[in-house]
Formats: C-alpha cells, structure tokens, sequence
C-alpha cells in the first residue's frame, strides 16, 4: 500500500509542475496554440484552470500522507 502512496504523490507533485507552467506561460501557450481573437479570456481561463490544478494537486499530497 505504501507504493500507491508514492505514486499517487508523484502524480500529484507532477500536476502541481503542470499547474504552474499554466498559470505562468499562460500568454506564450495561448499564442502558439489557439489562433481566436480574444486571446485575452483564453489567457485567464488557463490561469483559472491552472490554478484549479494547483488546488486539486495540494489537496491530493496533503490527503496522501
């Protein structure tokens, strides 16, 4: 059972580096992959979502242990 709680942490630590990449290229990620013209509300919906990721990521580590 020890070894799912490795994982899992592992996952989550990985979700938490996702997370940040997100919330702070969020303006260079939008430019390279979407092509709409309000890039503005794609930005801060990935920050959003970013974010929402950190969250969930914290909680996972913090419940692992």
């Amino acid at each position: 059972m020890e070894i799912v709680k490795i994982i899992i942490t592992i996952l989550a630590y990985i979700l938490l580096a996702i997370s940040a990449i997100l919330i702070f290229d969020a303006r260079e990620i939008t430019e390279k992959w979407f092509s709409f013209g309000d890039r503005n509300d794609a930005v801060k919906t990935m920050k959003i979502v970013g974010f929402a990721l950190f969250v969930i990521g914290g909680v996972i580590i913090i419940l692992a242990k």
